[in-house]
């Protein structure tokens, strides 16, 4: 847990980090639908990570427990 605290205070300022995918891929959805004034630019490069690392991770940990197993 202290690991993500520093992760986020070091990179979530620049990337706006997000763990969270629907804390971090919803905002990005409206902010696309509906131009929010100040707000810049959506990075959707970034977007990807909280979305699919999670799905990729589970189903890797689950091949894994299914080998050892």
């Amino acid at each position: 847990m202290i690991f993500l605290f520093f992760i986020a205070l070091s990179l979530g300022r620049f990337i706006e980090y997000e763990i969270n995918s629907t804390r971090d891929l919803i905002p990005r959805i409206y902010n696309s639908l509906f131009k929010i004034p100040n707000k810049g630019k959506t990075n959707w490069s970034y977007s990807f990570v909280p979305t699919i690392g999670p799905i990729i991770g589970s189903l890797l940990s689950t091949g894994l427990i299914w080998i050892i197993i």
